[in-house]
């Protein structure tokens, strides 16, 4: 933190801040602490405001403005005034560093939030476009901008160029990078989910390749990385400990839920402890490697020339108790495609059956876990050759995809629940579903 600590008073309009501020955009989820702030201080018609809450630090920029003749903010970043004052280095404690000139700002377009971040549509004067993420809750061990500078100095094209970041007080703030335009491929797989459960037979999306090529191409050049943050090493039985501890601690706080059925589903997986930890073992072999850490379907973009794009490299948020810098197996980000076919699968038979989320969880055809399984493995086909010179076969076992599918949907049902997304039904099912195989000894 810088050296000078700054108290409430130096924000004139700390007040209006504390009243105003879009929590959801800067705040951690559920969070109703006070806010401690360490650091507050205004330049010209900016305010930066650093401060914790919850455990969780957090940093906010803010311009004022005036609505309905009441003094409202804005978040900083869509104001030029906020690069200008980053690019001249007027921000104590603000530090930015350029990977290629960046021209003076003309334009700012403020885009959907996603959870952890807000984001930018920045124009600059030579008519050249920028994406500009803001993280509002700051992480120690974000590595998106590490591995995007790593992508970046590989000259691979289907993640987003890093064109610059910013720090404060040891934290990654911002990045910086080239515009890109596309259509989520999602609509690809639901539009096939669809057309499934209307004839009855099983379409796959023309897509499903590629995304399991990219998949294949990132793990590919992300295990020649050699720094320590990236550099691939062995999985031993000390991972695998700190794997399965993952789902128990999960566990041990489900059954504390107060829904009976969630309690049930958690104290029954609790019992299959033991299988859990064999379920772990088809992990050796492996090795534990920098990966995306989220690949969900809505992080595929196409671009208009029909290439994808994979974007945001920041990992799951809220993802105790791993941290964010933590190495996995390759098999973790397949796992995270597979279960994003789960999701697609609910929602489009929901959409077919006029049936809340909850109702279409819990009887979802047998079809359409079909559907997931041809789905995901038209992609592992393309994966595995893409990777066929770079990883073994045994990296991605079918009994290592279900150790990891239980450990993702043990996550999702903390972070549906978290952001009170009403889809903790989806992942909830899955483990209900996966308690029937390991009882049949199916695995």
């Amino acid at each position: 933190m810088p050296e000078t600590e700054y108290q409430f008073g130096d924000c004139t309009y700390i007040e209006v801040l504390e009243k105003e501020i879009p929590l959801e955009h800067w705040y951690p989820p559920n969070c109703n602490e006070r806010p401690r702030i360490e650091y507050c201080m205004e330049i010209d018609s900016l305010a930066l405001v650093y401060g914790s809450a919850c455990g969780k630090k957090f940093l906010a920029t803010f311009t004022p403005s005036e609505r309905h003749g009441k003094l409202s903010v804005n978040p900083g970043e869509s104001d030029k005034i906020f690069y200008e004052l980053v690019l001249s280095n007027k921000i104590p404690g603000l530090n930015i560093t350029l990977l290629d000139p960046l021209d003076s700002v003309v334009d700012v377009n403020i885009e959907p939030p996603g959870r952890s971040s807000l984001y930018f549509r920045v124009l600059v004067s030579n008519g050249e476009a920028y994406h500009v993420k803001a993280y509002r809750i700051l992480e120690e061990d974000n590595m998106e901008p590490l591995v995007l500078a790593y992508l970046r100095d590989n000259n691979i094209d289907f993640s987003p160029r890093l064109m610059g970041f910013i720090e404060f007080s040891g934290y990654f703030t911002h990045i910086l990078m080239e515009k890109f335009e596309g259509d989520p491929v999602v609509s690809h797989f639901v539009r096939e989910a669809l057309r499934t459960l209307e004839t009855h037979s099983i379409s796959i999306p023309k897509i499903s390749g590629k995304i399991g090529s990219l998949v294949g191409k990132l793990h590919c050049i992300m295990l020649k990385c050699n720094y320590e943050w990236c550099s691939p090493q062995p999985v031993t039985e000390d991972d695998l400990s700190r794997w399965v501890f993952r789902i128990d601690w999960r566990l041990e706080h489900m059954k504390k839920h107060p829904d009976s059925h969630v309690r049930e589903i958690a104290m029954r997986l609790s019992d299959h402890f033991n299988e859990l930890n064999i379920l772990s073992k088809y992990n050796l072999p492996s090795i534990k490697m920098r990966t995306h850490g989220d690949p969900h379907l809505y992080q595929f973009v196409a671009k208009d020339n029909g290439e994808l794009m994979l974007v945001d490299y920041e990992g799951e948020p809220d993802r105790l108790p791993a941290i964010q810098s933590e190495k996995e197996p390759p098999i973790r980000d397949l796992a995270v495609i597979y279960r994003s076919l789960h999701y697609i699968a609910v929602v489009s038979y929901s959409i077919q059956k006029g049936l809340e989320i909850k109702k279409a969880s819990s009887s979802l055809p047998d079809i359409m876990y079909s559907w997931i399984d041809k789905v995901y493995n038209s992609m592992l086909e393309q994966y595995e050759i893409q990777t066929r010179n770079c990883l073994q076969r045994d990296n991605y076992s079918s009994q290592a995809l279900m150790f990891w599918s239980i450990e993702r949907a043990t996550y999702e049902f903390f972070y549906e629940s978290i952001y009170n997304t009403g889809l903790e039904s989806i992942p909830l099912s899955w483990l209900e579903r996966s308690l029937d195989i390991i009882d049949k000894e199916e695995y």
